[in-house]
């Protein structure tokens, strides 16, 4: 959620100051030192109040000079789930990440979790979000 402007400043700061101890470092991106971002960069977007969609998409890592130097790893393997103990416990996870169906699944949510819908959806979510807030 953070604008391209401060990767861009901390890159030229790393630049700067790697300048004095590593020969070459003002050509490097982040002068040369590996730098890790982390997340989904297409769901996350920068805050930027009252700005155009334009705006907004413009502020991202993505649109930034930095973005073609960077590598994109993505995560394969749930390696949370190798330390499941038995078979059955496999099959539950697999079938709630829905693994199960060639990947299209179904979840059943209870009725205790669902939101009795008013006339003003919005209205809703804040009630329930914040009870003891008075309107």
């Amino acid at each position: 959620m953070t604008h391209k402007y401060y990767f861009e400043a901390f890159d030229k700061t790393m630049r700067d100051l790697l300048r004095f101890t590593i020969p070459g470092s003002t050509e490097k991106t982040f002068g040369g030192k590996t730098v890790v971002l982390d997340g989904d960069f297409r769901q996350i977007l920068p805050i930027i109040p009252k700005a155009t969609r334009p705006m907004v998409v413009g502020a991202t890592i993505n649109s930034s000079y930095l973005w073609r130097n960077c590598k994109v790893l993505r995560l394969t393997k749930n390696l949370r789930l190798q330390s499941l103990a038995s078979d059955e416990d496999r099959q539950t996870v697999d079938w709630f990440t829905g693994f199960v169906n060639n990947g299209l699944f179904e979840i059943d949510i209870p009725p205790r979790f669902l939101l009795k819908c008013r006339p003003d959806p919005i209205a809703t979510i804040v009630e329930i979000t914040f009870p003891s807030a008075k309107y």
